[in-house]
C-alpha cells in the first residue's frame, strides 16, 4: 500500500466516526459511484486495447 493509499484511510478512519448516518450514507454512494466508473473506464480500456490487439474480421 502507498503512502498515499495510508493517508486516504487514515483520513477516513477518523472521519467515519463523526459523521451523521445521512453523511455515511453520501459518502458510501459517492465511493460506490468512484468504483463504477473506475470498473466501466478499466473496462473500456481493455476492450479498446483487445479490439487493437485482434485485426479486423474479414469476410469470407
Amino acid at each position: 500500500m502507498s503512502d498515499k493509499e495510508r493517508e486516504i484511510l487514515d483520513v477516513f478512519k477518523k472521519l467515519v466516526p463523526v459523521l451523521t448516518d445521512f453523511e455515511e450514507e453520501k459518502l458510501l454512494a459517492f465511493g460506490e459511484g468512484m468504483a463504477f466508473k473506475a470498473a466501466q473506464q478499466q473496462k473500456d480500456s481493455t476492450s479498446l486495447a483487445d479490439s487493437i490487439k485482434k485485426p479486423p474480421a474479414r469476410a469470407a
